[in-house]
């Protein structure tokens, strides 16, 4: 299971142009976000690094990084 997603994130990676090369869709297809989601789960380095390449091209939004500030801690 875990080496299928990694194949599958490999071939569906969406091209500087925001498209599957694969399926002619939109960048982030069906088969590719569940891969990745599979990767998330289970080998959480290399879902960091599929989405580190995906956010230097501009394809994935950065992420939310929490402050710490609670408005409930007084």
């Amino acid at each position: 299971m875990l080496a299928r997603a990694r194949e599958i994130v490999s071939t569906h990676l969406p091209s500087r142009l925001a498209e599957c090369r694969v399926c002619n869709s939109a960048a982030l297809c069906e088969p590719f976000t569940k891969a990745l989601a599979v990767l998330q789960r289970h080998d959480p380095g290399k879902a960091r690094r599929v989405m580190a390449v995906l956010y230097l091209a501009g394809l994935w939004p950065p992420a939310y990084v929490d402050a710490g500030d609670d408005d409930d801690a007084a």
